[in-house]
């Protein structure tokens, strides 16, 4: 095997053992709800990136609601008790 080669196929399989993971997708988290109708310029910038195939809003819910009045009642209380100490 000639001293080129070699060092290709060397080259070759340090590339595949510094290949990084591949990701399908991305997820945004708002920091706050926002209407859909405001969203839209977003929604239109990040469509016209190159390989986005979709981008969709998640409506917000009233779970939604539940699980963070139950998080902050949470912490709430855990603060109270360090104070209570």
């Amino acid at each position: 095997m000639s001293v080129r080669l070699r060092e290709e196929v060397q080259a070759l399989l340090c590339e595949e053992k510094n290949m990084t993971d591949r990701a399908k997708g991305l997820t945004v988290v708002l920091e706050q709800d926002v209407r859909v109708d405001d969203l839209e310029a977003l929604v239109s910038a990040i469509e016209c990136m190159r390989g986005v195939v979709h981008v969709e809003p998640v409506i917000t819910s009233t779970e939604d609601y539940f699980v963070e009045t139950r998080v902050r009642r949470e912490l709430l209380d855990r603060i109270f008790e360090i104070f209570k100490e």
